[in-house]
């Protein structure tokens, strides 16, 4: 018999998800706090007293209240895998910070890595790289997802992954203020440079492994996200550009904020984030502070 497996969270990506592993044989289970999502669903409870893996498929900002409703059922024994790219506002937490607050004795991990729902829809595949702090729960991972379309890769860098989902949705914004800029493709390799360099100093800073920036996690999400129309982050990035102002939410625009809290005084070491943080908090003229990174560097 196959492992139960619950998604919370029934947007594109869980959706998504779902499909693929019912179609290797999985008994699924979904659960939304939008009912009209899974209007046969179970109650949370019920859900979660047995399945052997938990895929957390939510926002960062609705990471605490959904592990509040849960944690009380929730097996012991279940693998809990986080595929949010982003840090908790109100206490800038990243998400394996926040799991840890409610789960300390579960096994977990944070799934990150190039991922579009739209191309894992549309049966193209992906490569998710899990990070994990127990090589046993990366085997069962791989276990999972071994005759589907998404190729797994393991990094024991937990911490580290979380962090790097988090920044390259910061910097994809950046590439994507670059694509609206109608930026030469010179210009946009030195962008890249600048914004892996940055993301490998800023992980180190804040307690993940620097190489984590230049796996599959951190430069393969970065130019992905960055250069895809299927990205939210990106099209932040475009409207900007367009209008001066984005009244779009993203994981990347919600969380700048929190990192630069977290780097405090050392956020100016690195341009790039301080440009991003002046056009989105500070509402600088996004033109006037992209062309002064050149001066900058």
């Amino acid at each position: 018999m196959k492992e139960k497996v619950c998604i919370i969270g029934a947007g594109k990506i869980g959706q998504t998800i779902g499909e693929i592993f019912k179609k290797q044989g999985y008994e699924i289970e979904f659960w939304d706090k939008d009912i009209s999502k899974i209007p046969d669903q179970k109650p949370l409870a019920e859900t979660l007293c047995s399945v052997d893996f938990l895929f957390l498929c939510i926002p960062s900002w609705a990471m605490r209240k959904v592990m509040s409703d849960a944690v009380s059922y929730l097996n012991k024994k279940a693998i809990v895998i986080s595929l949010a790219k982003g840090i908790e506002q109100s206490t800038n937490k990243t998400i394996d910070e926040v799991l840890k607050e409610f789960l300390p004795r579960n096994r977990l991990a944070i799934l990150g890595g190039p991922m579009l729902a739209k191309e894992l829809k549309d049966g193209l595949g992906g490569v998710g790289v899990v990070g994990i702090n127990d090589k046993k729960i990366g085997k069962k991972i791989l276990q999972i997802f071994d005759e589907t379309n998404i190729r797994i890769e393991c990094l024991s860098d937990m911490h580290g992954v979380a962090l790097t989902g988090v920044l390259k949705n910061i910097y994809a914004i950046g590439l994507g203020i670059a694509d609206g800029l109608s930026y030469s493709g010179n210009n946009k390799g030195w962008l890249v440079t600048l914004a892996l360099k940055e993301m490998a100093e800023i992980l180190q800073l804040l307690g993940g492994k620097k190489e984590t920036a230049y796996s599959t996690a951190g430069l393969g999400d970065l130019i992905a996200t960055g250069y895809s129309p299927y990205s939210r982050n990106r099209e932040v990035g475009v409207e900007l550009v367009k209008t001066g102002t984005c009244c779009l939410e993203s994981e990347g625009s919600r969380s700048l904020s929190g990192i630069a809290t977290r780097l405090g005084v050392k956020k100016t070491r690195f341009p790039l984030f301080v440009a991003l943080e002046n056009i989105l908090i500070k509402n600088q003229d996004v033109k006037t502070t992209f062309q002064g990174l050149y001066k900058k560097i």
